[in-house]
């Protein structure tokens, strides 16, 4: 039996041409110890249609009553001076418009859908 999951994420659209590799795989061999799971907070990839993102993950759990919906909004002065630095170390062009702080749920059994555009009448 499946589940809903919760996730609540940093994701950056990445342009593979601006950090010389094929794909975000590429990314994940070559900094294994920022995408291991086991730590509290770590990097997974994103890839949706024809885009690829990144995400940090903040906080992923099962929500057995989550239902599917998801929400993103502009990161905060001081969230974007956070994790700009951080994503920097992956991807050194990284800008504060590429970053969206994102929540969403979804069945585990499927693919996670997409939140990246913002819609500010979300958040009022």
């Amino acid at each position: 039996m499946s589940d809903y999951r919760y996730m609540r994420v940093i994701r950056c659209k990445v342009d593979l041409n601006k950090i010389s590799v094929s794909s975000l795989w590429d990314l994940e061999d070559k900094f294994t110890d920022l995408f291991d799971m086991n730590l509290p907070r770590y990097f997974e990839k994103a890839v949706a249609e024809n885009d690829e993102y990144l995400d940090y993950v903040l906080e992923s759990k099962i929500d057995d009553n989550g239902g599917e919906w998801g929400k993103s909004r502009y990161l905060t002065e001081n969230e974007a001076n956070k994790y700009l630095l951080l994503f920097s170390e992956i991807y050194p062009d990284v800008k504060r418009d590429d970053l969206r702080a994102v929540e969403f749920c979804w069945y585990d059994c499927s693919e996670a859908p997409l939140y990246y555009d913002v819609d500010e009448e979300e958040w009022l």
